[in-house]
């Protein structure tokens, strides 16, 4: 199995929002980015990370199966969010019998539910995401 380990960082703001790959050079991933949402009426605000993944790649869920690689998110350079939950879809299974992955391929997108402490403030999210992505398994 051929692994890639992509590490990406984003930063946030509810009216401006900017996506640095520290990983510019990773094959497999076509384009990713954070995409903003709306304020919902209980003053929760909803965003999402977004990954197009080339042709024949994937990358793994929240719990990967026996070859793959939890994606981990590290929130901890947020502002003005108290709470902050990653809202999975469903995913894919993929790989031989004998060495089921689970994850994604394709184009991904992952809700976050954003709990500000002050909804009257600005929501800043600096999000880091180390991901594994593959081609062959």
């Amino acid at each position: 199995m051929k692994l890639t380990h992509v590490i990406f960082s984003w930063l946030s703001f509810w009216a401006l929002l900017s996506a640095h790959n520290l990983a510019a050079d990773t094959q497999g991933i076509n384009a990713h980015g954070l995409r903003s949402g709306w304020l919902k009426s209980n003053g929760q605000y909803t965003a999402a990370l977004e990954i197009h993944l080339a042709p024949g790649w994937k990358t793994y869920w929240r719990a990967p199966g026996d070859t793959g690689f939890p994606p981990q998110f590290d929130f901890s350079g947020s502002r003005n969010a108290q709470e902050l939950e990653i809202i999975w879809p469903a995913p894919i299974l993929f790989g031989p019998q004998d060495m089921w992955s689970i994850g994604y391929s394709g184009h991904v997108v992952l809700p976050l539910l954003v709990q500000p402490s002050d909804p009257q403030s600005l929501v800043e999210l600096n999000i880091k995401a180390s991901l594994g992505i593959c081609d062959d398994i």
